[in-house]
């Protein structure tokens, strides 16, 4: 913002700096700090060297590079040096680690307590590389770039624009305070969580703009820390007709190069299969990958219900795809690419190469250096990238440390909870307290910064403040006013109250039911709720001509039990599924890839195996539980060994044997629930006469697709012969 206002009061001449930059310009030699990359990349060296005395067991954990990175910052800021305490292990691990990232490092890129001791060797040039100098609207200096500025002092003139809460008793320079003003009081509102807070925030601005009370550049939404906010205001910005900037950078998952390294990294991570590959290939689409030499449709051509787990099962499938159609014969080119996204996260540099590009292959690589491959996810989560819009002329959502610097005077300040402002820190994992005392290394302790720049913040909104809070956490808990907004009156604001002014269409339309009306499509959902609860066949109860050819052919298919019952039972949902092809979303077990006659063949054999078992005696029907299970127990592991003896996967005969016990036993008096910890569904005895066992045996097995459904009939028989 400082260089917006410079631009525009045509300062030519004015040099704008950070303290790090001001030290690398006074330093010369081309020497500047150390960037963030290049330090994460030099610890994570350092540490992989090893040779520590307290964190060697711990120095490949994940997040240890970012939690070093951390606990150094924190030194360095509060200018405490590590070689003063030799007796103490941890601090001589971090200087340990200090010296080999020193080593490693550059000539030109300097750490922040080498360059504030270059820049005080070099004052004799600060008349003509610095000249007068000016500290803008900073509310607190760290203790590293004390001595730098006391000893620019005496060289050059020094003023600090500064506000009456700033941290500046040390300072011996000139102190310009900002002339005072009378402010309005801040109004205080609550709303019932986060998302609504991002909403009502949005109103606001959005009132502010189109009233013509304040330009995009005079708004600000604020809160001590982001990340709760963040995703909400992702979403939900792009709709409401003005800019948003993001200066703390906007979350990389949050954007499609982001969501293309995830699904690399769930590819990876998780483990191969058909759902995680369709999703990366889709993303990756268009973007230069190695995918694209591939043939347009050849996914298209590959069994959906495939799990495709493994190289080999893939090479099966693209070829028989292959043999049936010969335009896909360039499929044959995706599977080196498969082999080594088999290998998992150990292929992390050489599988991203090949399909990612660009941005999200940049973002990639750095995640990668700042953390284990294993950690992949983490750092993804982490990640940011820069916003879409420049701050100076848009309204901004930031921390409060970053408005405190540059104030404006429209401002909202979110998260105002006895959780969330002040914050709570805790010990640092690398220097704890017992370590080094925090009162020593933690400076500036988050709490005193959360309040010394709220009320920087609220004292600099000329216009109007208003402090905003939720009634209830993200995960729907309870939470109380901060100690900053006690004694002001707090308006509630109801998620369901119509607002003042809109934030996008679909506000507007919420907010006025005759307008909605006239939408097409509003109309059509509202008919169809309201013909849901009538007693009479409406047009959305599912009606269709008669002789549908889709519905003729999902009635002349062979049908099974569960097809049948769901006929007789739900015909719009027997449509639904066997006539549209309308699943339920599965869950993360994959189905298995077997023939169904193979199947049959496994699961047969196991229920043939287990009742010959128990039969003459002790009898299947006196047979205790303890009994059936030893019995299904030894047919699971001799099915097993036979198969795995034929050429067939083991891992699929146990799935086979677990699905069957699933579906077929239970029709037939045998009800699973649940394991019995040692690898076996845990069996239930049906109460079912052996005679009605006999009878009904054949007639229940036949044709069951294994949904789960003859589990569920099983349970009501023993319920009705009870």
């Amino acid at each position: 913002m400082r260089r917006a206002a410079a631009a525009r009061a045509n300062e030519s001449g004015l040099q704008i700096l950070t303290l790090p930059n001001l030290a690398a310009r006074l330093a010369g030699g081309f020497r500047s700090l150390v960037p963030s990359e290049q330090l994460d990349r030099a610890i994570q060296q350092a540490l992989a060297a090893g040779g520590f005395k307290e964190i060697e067991k711990v120095r490949h954990l994940p997040g240890m590079t970012r939690a070093v990175s951390r606990a150094l910052r924190k030194v360095w800021d509060a200018d405490v040096s590590l070689r003063a305490d030799a007796t103490n292990a941890r601090l001589a691990d971090l200087a340990l680690i200090e010296n080999r990232v020193r080593r490693e490092l550059p000539l030109a890129a300097a750490l922040p307590i080498d360059l504030r001791d270059a820049a005080l060797s070099r004052l004799l040039h600060a008349a003509r590389t610095i000249g007068p100098l000016m500290i803008d609207r900073l509310s607190w200096i760290p203790p590293l770039w004390r001595p730098l500025i006391d000893a620019l002092a005496k060289e050059v003139p020094v003023e600090w624009i500064a506000s009456p809460h700033a941290e500046t008793a040390w300072f011996a320079g000139r102190i310009v305070r900002a002339p005072e003003m009378e402010n309005a009081a801040p109004a205080a509102v609550s709303c019932a969580d986060p998302h609504h807070e991002v909403i009502e925030s949005l109103r606001w601005a959005r009132y502010l703009i189109a009233s013509g009370t304040a330009h995009p550049d005079q708004i600000a939404i604020v809160s001590a820390g982001t990340a709760p906010w963040d995703d909400h205001f992702r979403a939900l910005a792009p709709d409401a007709g003005f800019r948003l900037a993001f200066p703390h950078g906007i979350p990389a998952l949050s954007t499609r190069d982001g969501q293309r390294c995830a699904a690399l990294a769930d590819v990876l991570q998780h483990g191969l299969n058909q759902q995680r590959l369709r999703r990366l290939v889709s993303l990756c689409r268009g973007e230069r990958s190695a995918f694209e030499r591939l043939p347009a449709n050849w996914l298209a051509a590959l069994p959906r219900g495939a799990t495709l787990s493994r190289p080999e099962e893939w090479r099966r499938a693209i070829s028989a795809a292959a043999t049936s159609d010969a335009s896909l014969a360039g499929a044959a080119d995706a599977l080196p690419i498969v082999d080594i996204l088999a290998r998992g996260i150990s292929a992390a540099a050489e599988a991203a190469v090949l399909v990612l590009h660009g941005r999200a292959l940049q973002l990639w690589q750095s995640a990668l250096r700042s953390a284990p491959p294993e950690a992949i996810e983490l750092s993804l989560r982490t990640s940011r990238f820069e916003s879409d819009h420049d701050p100076a002329d848009s309204v901004v959502w930031c921390s409060a440390r970053e408005l405190a610097t540059s104030p404006r005077p429209y401002v909202r300040l979110l998260g105002l909870t006895d959780r969330h402002w002040p914050r709570r820190q805790g010990n640092d994992s690398v220097v704890p307290d017992h370590v080094l005392s925090s009162a020593i290394v933690d400076v500036d302790p988050v709490a005193e910064a959360d309040r010394r720049h709220f009320r920087i913040i609220v004292e600099a909104a000329t216009g109007r403040a208003v402090l905003s809070r939720g009634r209830r956490s993200a995960q729907g808990g309870r939470v109380g006013r901060s100690l900053l907004s006690e004694g002001q009156p707090e308006e509630h604001l109801s998620r369901t109250r119509v607002p003042e002014h809109a934030w996008n269409e679909a506000d507007r339309i919420m907010a006025r039911p005759q307008d909605a009306a006239e939408i097409g499509q509003v109309r059509s959902a509202d008919a169809c709720w309201r013909d849901w609860h009538l007693e009479r066949f409406t047009p959305h109860d599912g009606k269709f001509d008669a002789e549908h050819p889709v519905v003729v052919r999902s009635i002349e298919r062979v049908q099974s039990a569960t097809s049948l019952r769901r006929m007789l039972r739900d015909p719009l949902g027997f449509v639904w599924r066997y006539a549209l092809g309308w699943n339920a979303p599965r869950d993360r077990e994959q189905p298995l890839t077997i023939l169904p006659d193979e199947f049959g063949k496994l699961v047969h054999e196991l229920l043939r195996r287990a009742v010959d078992a128990l039969e003459p005696v002790p009898g299947y029907a006196r047979a205790s539980d303890a009994e059936i299970e030893t019995a299904v127990a030894d047919a699971s592991s001799a099915v097993r060994d036979a198969v795995a003896a034929a050429g067939t996967d083991a891992a699929g005969a146990a799935m086979a044997q677990h699905r069957g016990l699933r579906g077929i036993v239970g029709s037939r008096g045998i009800a699973a629930q649940g394991d019995n910890g040692r690898g076996h569904p845990k069996l239930d005895r049906s109460t079912v006469r052996p005679t009605e066992r006999r009878r009904h045996g054949a007639a229940t097995a036949v044709g069951s697709d294994h949904s789960g459904h003859n589990t569920r009939d099983a349970r009501q028989a023993r319920w009705l012969h009870r």
